[in-house]
């Protein structure tokens, strides 16, 4: 099950949900036991989101977070999209 807030922001939940509606900005969950690199990847291509930040992550240490970064970068870089992890603290202002 997933949740669409104001038809502009999405989290799928504990998977990856594909919404029946286009998604402006997607907390995609980046660490997971049933987590795989690659679905993360097909999930963000399928959905294309403008924006998509990371969630499900606490559990990462040091690498896994530069991992998740590099991965995210890559996807951001070939989206056109701002795709990436916050720190946590950190805010961001959707338009």
């Amino acid at each position: 099950m997933g949740f669409l807030v104001d038809r502009r922001v999405f989290h799928p939940g504990d998977a990856y949900t594909v919404p029946g509606a286009s998604v402006e900005t997607l907390l995609l969950p980046t660490n997971a036991p049933w987590l795989k690199a690659s679905e993360l990847i097909d999930y963000v291509v399928e959905l294309s989101p403008r924006r998509a930040y990371s969630v499900h992550d606490g559990f990462l240490n040091e690498a896994g977070l530069e991992l998740v970064d590099g991965l995210l970068g890559s996807l951001a870089g070939e989206r056109g999209a701002d795709i990436r992890r916050l720190e946590p603290g950190a805010w961001v202002d959707l338009p």
